[in-house]
């Protein structure tokens, strides 16, 4: 089960940047750089808010129409896949600064991303003809073993 850090350190809902860290025998490595706040919502999403929705991998496998893989559910996924082999995950706030997201991913090279804070393609798995990411119980196993397979590199 993944860890949150500080979750009340600033208070939440608070906008910023947060990482998704794993930990294991003196390694560390970086999953994810995200962040929350830039955007206008009409309810107040916090950096605690995006964690939470990760680790749960965000409810859907796709919210682009079924095109490709959804962040939520990639970083979830990540999270899941490095807790089985023995890694501990956490999420911690950072930054109280949404628009440092890209310095701050350059800095922490994250397993998930380019320097740019973008989801590599490699993870997004997009469908390039008519198979779409449907929420189905076939599809969330096809697109879990996937992304384990793109992480063995990684563990």
């Amino acid at each position: 089960m993944p860890q949150f850090k500080n979750p009340n350190n600033p208070e939440q809902p608070k906008e910023g940047v947060y990482v998704w860290i794993c930990e294991k025998n003196g390694k560390k490595k970086t999953l994810y750089v995200g962040r929350a706040g830039k955007r206008e919502t009409l309810l107040t999403r916090g950096t605690l808010f995006r964690g939470v929705s990760e680790a749960q991998k965000g409810g859907k496998i796709s919210t682009d129409k079924g095109k490709s893989l959804d962040v939520d559910f990639i970083v979830g996924c990540a999270i899941e896949t490095f807790e089985e082999k023995g890694w501990k995950c956490y999420w911690e706030h950072i930054d109280d600064h949404p628009d440092k997201e890209k310095d701050i991913c350059g800095r922490y090279n994250p397993i998930l991303q380019d320097n740019n804070a973008r989801v590599l393609p490699k993870f997004k798995h997009k469908n390039k003809n008519e198979n779409k990411w449907i929420d189905n119980h076939e599809n969330l196993k096809r697109a879990t073993q996937l992304l384990k397979e793109d992480l063995e590199d990684e563990l």
